[in-house]
């Protein structure tokens, strides 16, 4: 067993889940008698407190670590082809147009092109589970590694002075 470090992608992604532990909110300060517009991150150990004056701007968000790792099924997938969503890979099968394409699809039968995915290794996102199968306990669902609170904390300071962290060196053992 080793360690190993590989370079990541990062993305925030906002979300219909209310697993979301995030939000982003529309403000509006004042520079020198100008109004100007700022987009903030903020975290939320619950949910969105009740009467917060900037709940009708709050946009529910999470992160996604993603890696240029094969892709297998039962994975969760980061994909921009037409729209940025994440979904679980439940088969694989060649295009009809293009023999050499792979498509991924989910039990809503998406297809997404395969090369314009990307593998989730951790995420805020609760929801987002896998079935590992154990030899005495059987199959059960495991919630994917989520990044570290100190990572989470580092994110949302930098998020809000202007700087976006789109890559993380993500540190994990081979077996």
């Amino acid at each position: 067993m080793s360690s190993l470090k590989k370079k990541c992608q990062v993305v925030l992604l906002h979300s219909t889940a209310n697993t979301a532990k995030f939000g982003t909110f529309d403000t509006i300060y004042n520079d020198n008698g100008i109004d100007k517009h700022k987009t903030v991150l903020r975290q939320f150990k619950e949910s969105l407190p009740v009467g917060d004056i900037m709940a009708a701007s709050y946009k529910p968000a999470n992160l996604y670590v993603l890696s240029d790792e094969e892709i297998k099924e039962g994975d969760w997938i980061y994909t921009n082809h037409i729209i940025k969503q994440i979904i679980q890979v439940k088969g694989f099968r060649k295009s009809k147009n293009d023999n050499d394409v792979i498509l991924a699809f989910d039990n809503n039968l998406k297809e997404v092109w395969l090369s314009k995915s990307k593998k989730v290794l951790a995420t805020t996102d609760s929801s987002l589970t896998v079935t590992t199968f154990y030899e005495i306990e059987g199959n059960q669902q495991l919630n994917l590694p989520q990044p570290s609170s100190q990572f989470i904390t580092k994110f949302i300071e930098e998020y809000n002075k202007g700087v976006l962290i789109s890559e993380v060196l993500v540190e994990y053992e081979e077996y």
